[in-house]
């Protein structure tokens, strides 16, 4: 147990979910935002300006992993938890540190220092959130370290600024400064549309005859009469509107309506930003709530699916999963948790959930492959976008919230909490008249193939991969689903490797590496998590035998 909460500190994680994570990082190693020590000293001017250095470089670091969050474990030697020893009360550290900060550092980063006991052994850390006022310099000379040095993180190295890490600074103030007039241009634009929403329906029902034709005569006569000049003219607009009416696919447009509507729900704060876990039956109102806005579009999407065989609707599906397919980052200014954040993501993966099971079934290549290239956009014009597979993994920080749909919760829990939820909408909300649909098999198919898209994310401008980690899923705890993925890749690789940039080869030992990784250390891998490589390319190990 911590020596203090994380609710009381606004960490976006309860002191449980933190040690969990923990452990998993020290388990994947040092990264951009993650720096890990034996020990701590701060005895002499050089081991305190090292700290204050690690500290204000991680500040000074933007990186989405663990939402901009820092972390400074304590413990750690060579990727293994060994334990620290303290030599004074956690209290006294952080009034140290945060002393050290005042004096050496502005502007200040506020950080906090936690302990856990984990096998016996103490682990500690220094978390440091995210900051809007980098960079973040030293104002005073103490030990190696001088005034004016600026210090940033490049991957696994701390180093000091360069200049276009200035850039970088620059463009998140300039972010800040300009996020209200952007948010009003964004409201007006949703303004424009529902005018034109309103504008399309009149015309849809001029159009069926629900409005009196003598009306429009009359009105037509009395502009004739008033204004003889701008006969043709009125008439022409007329019959240009009418005409495109009349041919807008209304499958099509009902599709995209939907998104729209789920999209600006989810931007509103009828689920509040700052959620906490609630109770079994406050979770059951607000899933209840998310979905009585997205039920239409899951159904909508599923019969779509599974009846377009020539891909009619494929780029209906792509225009309306865009607005959908979101970085969602709360408002400038107000409290929010990583729950409020993250559950915000579910409407999407169901989406994909449906597209990749049903796809799966459907061999519907095209479709799947535009899928995977499609980004989360951002409110920021300068953010570097990210593939809409990290969507995979914000969904799962929200995993609380799906633990207290659990028949039995909270004395038991799902291994997988939200594959398990959404396994269970989409037995009950999808329909699949097929006689060879398996719901359970495919289900497991579809599932895995989506988990790989998280290995398929390129860097852009290295063309390297920048994913080593494939996306959890139910199919890693059910072994019925083994037979059935083996079966799917040793008989449809031909087309599944299409779907992705990276050789479909290197994809699946990436997966054989590390799908055991994803496993909750409280559960046993008992489903698919080895073996893909050889069930997609049997030749090779006969070839190597």
């Amino acid at each position: 147990m911590g020596d203090n909460m994380g609710n009381e500190l606004h960490l976006p994680w309860n002191n449980d979910t933190l040690e969990q994570l923990l452990l998993k990082i020290i388990k994947i190693g040092e990264t951009t935002k993650v720096d890990f020590k034996k020990t701590l000293n701060l005895e002499t001017y050089d081991q305190k300006a090292e700290l204050l250095k690690d500290i204000s470089a991680l500040a000074n670091t933007y990186d989405e992993n663990y939402f901009d969050y820092g972390f400074i474990i304590l413990g750690v030697e060579q990727n293994q938890f060994i334990g620290v020893n303290f030599q004074q009360k956690v209290d006294n550290l952080q009034s140290q540190i945060d002393d050290l900060i005042k004096t050496y550092i502005a502007p200040f980063i506020k950080t906090h220092v936690l302990t856990f006991t984990n096998d016996n052994k103490i682990l500690g850390v220094i978390v440091v959130p995210p900051t809007r006022n980098a960079p973040h310099v030293f104002i005073r000379d103490i030990g190696n370290k001088h005034r004016g040095d600026i210090y940033v993180r490049r991957g696994t190295i701390t180093e000091k600024a360069l200049p276009e890490d200035f850039a970088l600074f620059f463009r998140h103030h300039l972010e800040e400064y300009t996020y209200t007039m952007r948010q009003e241009i964004k409201d007006i634009q949703l303004n424009i549309e529902k005018i034109k929403k309103d504008l399309f329906d009149i015309k849809s029902s001029r159009i069926s005859g629900t409005v009196e034709e003598n009306t429009d005569k009359a009105d037509e006569s009395l502009e004739r009469k008033s204004k003889p000049h701008r006969q043709k003219s009125t008439s022409l607009i007329q019959e240009i509107e009418k005409t495109f009416a009349s041919e807008e696919d209304p499958i099509k447009y009902g599709l995209i309506k939907e998104a729209k509507k789920i999209q600006s729900f989810l931007e509103t704060n009828f689920i509040p930003w700052d959620l906490q876990v609630p109770s079994k039956e406050g979770g059951k109102k607000l899933f209840s709530t998310i979905e009585k806005e997205a039920e239409t579009y899951w159904i909508a999407l599923s019969k779509i699916l599974i009846r377009d065989d020539k891909g009619k609707y494929d780029e209906a599906i792509i225009q309306s999963l865009g607005y959908l397919a979101r970085y969602y980052e709360p408002p400038s200014g107000i409290t929010f948790t990583h729950l409020g954040q993250n559950i915000r993501y579910y409407p999407l993966v169901v989406s994909l959930y449906i597209i990749f099971i049903i796809g799966a079934f459907k061999k519907k290549l095209s479709l799947l492959k535009a899928i995977s290239n499609i980004e989360l956009m951002s409110r920021s014009v300068y953010s570097e976008p990210l593939s809409i597979a990290y969507s995979l993994f914000f969904i799962r920080i929200a995993g609380d919230i799906f633990q207290t749909q659990h028949e039995n919760y909270p004395n038991s829990r799902w291994c997988e909490p939200v594959a398990s939820y959404i396994k269970i909408l989409i037995d009950q909300k999808v329909y699949i008249d097929d006689y060879i649909w398996d719901k359970d098999a495919n289900f497991y198919i579809g599932e895995f193939l989506l988990s790989l898209l998280p290995l398929d994310i390129i860097d852009q401008n290295t063309s390297k991969q920048i994913n080593r980690m494939p996306s959890s899923g139910l199919y890693i705890y059910t072994s019925s689903a083994i037979p059935s993925i083996r079966r799917f890749l040793r008989n449809e690789r031909s087309w599944i490797e299409k779907i992705f940039n990276r050789p479909f080869g290197d994809i699946l030992k990436d997966f054989d590496e590390t799908a055991i990784k994803n496993t909750n250390i409280l559960c046993t891998a008992a489903g698919f998590v080895s073996g893909a490589f050889k069930s997609a390319f049997p030749e090779m190990r006969e070839l190597k035998n």
